[in-house]
């Protein structure tokens, strides 16, 4: 479990409590076991300055991971998500965890979540950064023996049209497969793969929010993220 706290300058640090007596800031000290009882409260570290604490919205637990590679940010996830009829309950298969921002927004869903991640210091980040989700099987490898049956499976990895017809028997009849990739190339492969495969409503969209700030007037500040292309498909083959 983590705790979001908020100094009154208004800088936001993020504390796992599970892992630490003390957590040192340029604030100073703060006992953990006071924060543990300060939720919607304030405590002070032994300098006097004051945090309130709240729990971490998701965005604050992305913003706030141990990073191995970019993460997929919350306002991408929830278009994914949405695509793929991710929702409480539903079973689904990931391949390629990285640092864990996808799993960890599709956790928040309470979706039951399968992750495969085969580089080993992803892996560790993502083990860190999705401590206490239940909800969460992480595992060190590849999923082409994985015995699973999933209303839903998103790929993040390298070549992944090859993946599609490997997968394709893990996930029921009219559930959906996504692909999250940030090279434009990649599209054309990925929507063959689908046609081929037996998958119906094929769609693909390009990723990419901007910010608008608000000043003496409203103005686009830039990205958020960067920019990244989703492409999906329903599993229809042999059922009508």
């Amino acid at each position: 479990m983590k705790a979001l706290l908020i100094h009154s300058s208004g800088k936001k640090l993020l504390l796992d409590l599970s892992m630490q007596e003390e957590f040192h800031t340029e604030f100073g000290v703060i006992r953990v076991s006071d924060v543990k009882k300060a939720f919607g409260k304030t405590v002070k570290s032994h300098l006097g300055e004051v945090f309130l604490v709240l729990e971490p919205s998701v965005q604050d637990l992305v913003e706030g991971m141990e990073m191995f590679s970019r993460p997929i940010y919350p306002y991408d996830a929830a278009v994914i998500c949405a695509m793929l009829d991710i929702r409480a309950g539903s079973k689904v298969l990931e391949v390629g965890t990285g640092s864990g921002g996808l799993t960890l927004f599709m956790a928040r869903l309470n979706a039951e979540v399968r992750s495969y991640e085969r580089e080993k210091k992803a892996y560790e980040k993502a083990v860190k950064n999705l401590n206490g989700f239940k909800n969460v099987d992480l595992i060190f490898g590849e999923p082409w023996k994985d015995k699973g049956s999933y209303d839903a499976i998103v790929l993040d990895m390298q070549k992944p049209y090859e993946a599609i017809p490997k997968l394709k028997s893990k996930l029921k009849v009219g559930g959906f497969i996504g692909v999250y990739t940030p090279i434009i190339d990649d599209i054309k492969q990925v929507w063959r793969s689908l046609e081929e495969n037996g998958f119906s409503d094929i769609h693909s969209i390009k990723l990419g929010f901007e910010e608008i700030i608000v000043k003496k007037y409203a103005r686009v500040k830039g990205f958020f993220g960067y920019p990244g292309f989703f492409i999906w498909g329903r599993k229809v083959k042999d059922a009508i």
